[in-house]
C-alpha cells in the first residue's frame, strides 16, 4: 500500500472529529495518524483530510474508533464482493448445518 505514516497522535477523551461518509455523519476519536500518499481517500474528515484509502483489494483506515462506521465500511466491502448480509438482533445465535440455518 503506497502510504507512509509520518506521525501518530493520541487525542484527549473530549476531542471528537466529525466525519461524513455516504451522506451519514460519524464521530471519530482516540487517535489520528498523519499519512503521506497519492491515493484519493474514500472517507474524509469534515475538514477534508483523508481517513480511508483503498488500493486494489486493500482498505486502510488511518483512524477511526466508530464501530458504526466500521460496520458500514465492512458491509460496503462485503456487498462489493457479492455477499448477502442480514442484520440479526442482539442475543440471537445463528448455526448452519448443511443446507439448514438455525436461529436461536
Amino acid at each position: 500500500m503506497p502510504i507512509k505514516i509520518v506521525r501518530v497522535e493520541s487525542l484527549p477523551d473530549f476531542v471528537s472529529l466529525p466525519l461524513v461518509w455516504k451522506s451519514a455523519q460519524y464521530q471519530c476519536n482516540l487517535w489520528l495518524e498523519h499519512v503521506r500518499t497519492d491515493l484519493v481517500p474514500f472517507v474524509r474528515l469534515a475538514d477534508g483530510h483523508g481517513v480511508g484509502y483503498r488500493n486494489g483489494n486493500i482498505t486502510y483506515l488511518r483512524r477511526c474508533r466508530s464501530n458504526l462506521l466500521l460496520d458500514k465500511i465492512v458491509e460496503d466491502l462485503l456487498n462489493a464482493e457479492g455477499f448477502k448480509l442480514s442484520e440479526i438482533p442482539p442475543g440471537v445465535r445463528v448455526r448452519t448445518r448443511g443446507k439448514h440455518r438455525f436461529f436461536l
